[in-house]
């Protein structure tokens, strides 16, 4: 008697733990991060000048994320970075970067989010470039409990510029 008892109450043990587990995939099913990309910059750059391009964000999904932001730019140099609302001492807690290359992380992008700005880059286009250029993209982390997790790259996500006769770098068509 007492063996059927044992058996019974690990077949209620295990038909806990499977409703119990089934419910919770379920639910983060319908969770999920809609992580949106977009830069920001003005349309033309004198020789020698600063562009500031603005990384902006959004999360359209209804759960917060951490995901990672790179920008990189060709025939130019990464000057500075800033982050918004966060210090300059604390820049590297978020931002690892060189001359051609900012990568940003560790920082929460909040659910139901529209764009805004991040971060802005500032650039300066390379001597003697005939042109240059700035481009973005973004990654999540893996996550197998929410499949619908995604990154979308809105229009403009990178920006090329070409020498123009007026003493500065345009907006390439």
């Amino acid at each position: 008697m007492k063996k059927s008892a044992n058996k019974f109450m690990y077949a209620i043990a295990l038909g806990l733990a499977t409703t119990i587990a089934v419910s919770i995939w379920y639910g983060s099913q319908e969770e999920y991060a809609d992580i949106g990309i977009q830069l920001s910059a003005n349309g033309f750059v004198s020789s020698g000048g600063i562009l500031g391009v603005d990384l902006r964000t959004k999360n359209e999904g209804n759960l917060d994320v951490v995901p990672s932001f790179t920008v990189w730019v060709i025939n130019a140099t990464v000057f500075d970075v800033e982050i918004e609302d966060i210090q300059k001492h604390r820049l590297p807690d978020f931002c690892q970067m060189n001359e051609t290359c900012v990568t940003i992380s560790n920082f929460t992008i909040t659910a139901g989010s529209s764009f805004s700005v991040l971060a802005t880059i500032d650039v300066v286009p390379n001597e003697q470039a005939s042109g240059f250029g700035v481009f973005s993209s973004a990654t999540l982390p893996p996550d197998a409990l929410h499949p619908k997790n995604r990154v979308l790259r809105t229009p403009p996500f990178e920006y090329v510029y070409e020498l123009s006769n007026q003493g500065g770098y345009v907006l390439a068509d």
